[in-house]
């Protein structure tokens, strides 16, 4: 449960993270969802989303009818307190919500929202007075993966922020431990999902440039030991060198734990990508 004291609707209430289950009951649920801290409406304090799974088909186990609740925006009120703005500023999201990043994807001043889903992702333009639009279509930024994160970063350093988008693994609800039924399978036990990279394009749509960069490299079919591994998590680590270069770190799990990214087995450390992970 994530609880969050705030001034509306009563001083004192309490937001409750929407669980549909009466347990944690397979690899998705066990996720849990994610925050993110970032000044929305440029007050100069800092304001909070919360995103909330909610009910679906196949993963949770609620009572028939169950609605989701929205993911919720809190408005920071310089004392201490909070204001729920969700429903004003239009964010309250849909499907089965894991992660959010925010960034000013548009360079206009104001800070944006992405939020990742089991199913397909989000994508809020600011409108700098409040309330925020869904531009996904528009953006071709949709993709309907197993999110498990994402992260803005300047791929390429044309100056524009590009879209990194961590997918998790394909779930199957029909899967079960024969040797312990009762319990649910780890994260090995399913095929894993691509990760998916969009370049910004500077007029307010993204190109899928995954393949060009060679994170898809590794088919999920194929032979290639690193696609026995799921994305777990990401961080950006920066070089300051002749060049400055903005480096995707993945954390995966393997057999034997969590290990950083590294070069497939038979991909040279000279490949455009494996170089940038090497480093």
């Amino acid at each position: 449960m994530t609880s969050l004291r705030m001034s509306q609707p009563r001083r004192g209430s309490i937001f409750v993270q929407q669980f549909c289950d009466e347990r944690i009951a397979n690899i998705l649920e066990s996720n849990g969802s994610g925050v993110v801290v970032f000044d929305y409406d440029n007050d100069g304090y800092m304001d909070l989303y919360f995103v909330n799974p909610g009910p679906l088909k196949g993963v949770t186990h609620e009572a028939p009818g169950t609605k989701r609740q929205p993911n919720r925006l809190y408005h920071n009120n310089r004392d201490g307190t909070f204001t729920d703005v969700t429903e004003k500023a239009g964010v309250g999201g849909a499907g089965f919500g894991i992660a959010a990043a925010a960034a000013d994807y548009d360079g206009d001043g104001w800070t944006d929202l992405y939020v990742v889903n089991v199913g397909k992702n989000i994508l809020y333009h600011n409108n700098g007075d409040g309330t925020f639009t869904d531009v996904t279509d528009k953006a071709g930024v949709g993709n309907t993966g197993t999110g498990i994160g994402a992260t803005w970063l300047d791929v390429n350093n044309d100056g524009r922020l590009d879209l990194y988008v961590a997918n998790y693994l394909s779930f199957d609800p029909d899967y079960k431990l024969f040797y312990n039924p009762t319990s649910y399978p780890g994260p090995l036990a399913y095929k894993p999902e691509r990760d998916v990279l969009y370049i910004n394009n500077g007029d307010g749509t993204f190109t899928n440039a995954s393949e060009s960069a060679g994170i898809w490299r590794c088919r999920p079919t194929g032979p290639c030991p690193c696609m026995r591994w799921t994305t777990t998590g990401m961080a950006i680590r920066t070089s300051i060198s002749a060049m400055t270069r903005l480096r995707i770190c993945c954390s995966l799990t393997t057999a034997t734990g969590i290990f950083a990214t590294k070069p497939c087995s038979g991909e040279s450390r000279s490949t455009p990508w494996a170089r940038r992970l090497a480093r």
